[in-house]
C-alpha cells in the first residue's frame, strides 16, 4: 500500500508544476510579410518594427505561458519598440513565454546606411519556433537612392 501512496504523492507534485512546452498540435502565426519603400535625405538611420507572434491550440484556443524562440535573419536584431535589444550577448535569438492571450512580442530593428547613389534593396527575416511548429515573417526594405 505504500508505494501507490507514494507514487500518487509524486503525480500530485508534477501536476502542480506548470508546463511551458505546447502541446504538438499547437500553431505559431505571425505578421504577414511586408514590403516597404523608405526615402532618405542623407545620414544613416534604423526602423523598428513591433510583431506580435500567437500560438493557438488545435482547436483555436490561445495558449498562455508557452514558450517560444525568435530568431532574426539577414540585416537585423531583436529589439524592444525602443530599439534596445532583448539579448544583448545575442541579438538575434529571443526565448520568452507568451502572455495570456498568446502571443510573444518582438521588434525587428534594421539599420540603414547613410545616403546611398542607387536604390539598396535590404531583406530581414524573424522566425518563430514552438515545439514542432513554426512561422517565418520576412520584411523586405528598399532604400531609395537620395
Amino acid at each position: 500500500m505504500r508505494k501507490p501512496a507514494v507514487l500518487l504523492f509524486l503525480f500530485a507534485l508534477l501536476a502542480g508544476c506548470g508546463d511551458s512546452r505546447a502541446p504538438l498540435d499547437a500553431t505559431v502565426t505571425g505578421p504577414e510579410d511586408g514590403t516597404f519603400s523608405i526615402e532618405q535625405s542623407g545620414g544613416g538611420f534604423h526602423i523598428v518594427r513591433a510583431l506580435d507572434f500567437q500560438v493557438r491550440s488545435s482547436k483555436g484556443f490561445a495558449l498562455p505561458e508557452v514558450e517560444i524562440e525568435l530568431f532574426a535573419g539577414g540585416n537585423g536584431i531583436l529589439t524592444d519598440i525602443d530599439g534596445n535589444p532583448l539579448d544583448p550577448a545575442n541579438p538575434t535569438y529571443f526565448k520568452t513565454k507568451t502572455d495570456d492571450r498568446g502571443i510573444a512580442r518582438a521588434s525587428f530593428l534594421i539599420a540603414l546606411p547613410a545616403c546611398v547613389p542607387a536604390d539598396l534593396l535590404f531583406t530581414g527575416s524573424v522566425g518563430a519556433n514552438v515545439g514542432v511548429t513554426s512561422d517565418l515573417w520576412t520584411g523586405t526594405y528598399t532604400v531609395k537612392a537620395c
